[in-house]
C-alpha cells in the first residue's frame, strides 16, 4: 500500500471516529445521561477534534519509513510512541457501557497504527523498534491508570470489564518487552525490566487469586 493510500485510510478511520463520538454524545444527551441545563458536550466534541488532529500528525510519523541517523531515528521512535499512546489512552478513557462505540473507534485507530508499524518493518534490525514503540505507551498508560485512577479496581468501584482491559494491557506490555529486550543496550534492558515489574506483579496476582479461589 502506497504512502498516500495509507494516509487516506487513516483519515477515513479518524473521520469515522469523530462522527461516532458526536453520535454517541448526542444520543446520550438526548436520553438524559448528561445534564441539559449546560452545554455539556460541546467541549468534549472540540477536544475530540483536537485529539483527531493530533492523531493525524501521529499518523504521518507512523506512516513515514525513512532512513535516518541515530538521533533522528530516536526522535522518530519517541513520536511514534506518542502516536500509539493517544488512541490507547482513548480506549481506556471511554471504556464503559454508555461510550463503548467511542472506545471501539479508538481501538480501530490503534490497530491501524500497529498495522502501519509492522508494514514499515523491512529488516530484522528494525524489528525491536516496533515492539519498543508499542511497549512504552502501554507501560506508561498501565502505571498511570493503576496508580492514578480506580479503573479496574474491584475494591474502589471498578467493573469487571475495566479489570479485564487493565490486565490485557499488562499482558501486552510484558509480551512486547520480552520481544525486544534482548536486542537493546544493557541500560535499556534495566529500564524495561523495572517498568515491567508492576505489570508482572499484577498478572501474578490474578493467577494467584484464581488458584486460591479454585
Amino acid at each position: 500500500m502506497s504512502f498516500y493510500k495509507k494516509i487516506i485510510v487513516g483519515v477515513i478511520i479518524l473521520l469515522t471516529h469523530v462522527v461516532l463520538t458526536v453520535f454517541v454524545l448526542s444520543s446520550n444527551l438526548g436520553s438524559g445521561l448528561y445534564p441539559v441545563d449546560a452545554d455539556s458536550i460541546s467541549i468534549t466534541i472540540f477536544q475530540t477534534g483536537a485529539i483527531a488532529l493530533l492523531m493525524f500528525i501521529g499518523l504521518l510519523f507512523v506512516t513515514l519509513n525513512v532512513k535516518t541517523n541515530r538521533w533522528i531515528g530516536a526522535l522518530l521512535l519517541i513520536l511514534r510512541t506518542l502516536a500509539v499512546g493517544l488512541p490507547l489512552i482513548g480506549i481506556l478513557d471511554w471504556l464503559d457501557r454508555d461510550h463503548a462505540l467511542i472506545s471501539l473507534s479508538y481501538a480501530g485507530m490503534l490497530l491501524y497504527f500497529i498495522f502501519l508499524l509492522i508494514q514499515n518493518e523491512r529488516t530484522s534490525a528494525e524489528k525491536p523498534l516496533i515492539y519498543r514503540a508499542i511497549f512504552y505507551p502501554l507501560v506508561l498508560a498501565f502505571h498511570a491508570i493503576a496508580f492514578g485512577t480506580n479503573f479496574g479496581n474491584f475494591y474502589h468501584g471498578g467493573t469487571g470489564m475495566e479489570f479485564i482491559a487493565l490486565q490485557s494491557v499488562a499482558v501486552l506490555t510484558v509480551y512486547c518487552g520480552l520481544r525486544f529486550i534482548a536486542k537493546v543496550s544493557q541500560k535499556e534492558r534495566v529500564l524495561v525490566g523495572l517498568l515491567s515489574i508492576i505489570p508482572m506483579l499484577s498478572m501474578g496476582w490474578v493467577v494467584l487469586t484464581e488458584f486460591t479461589v479454585m
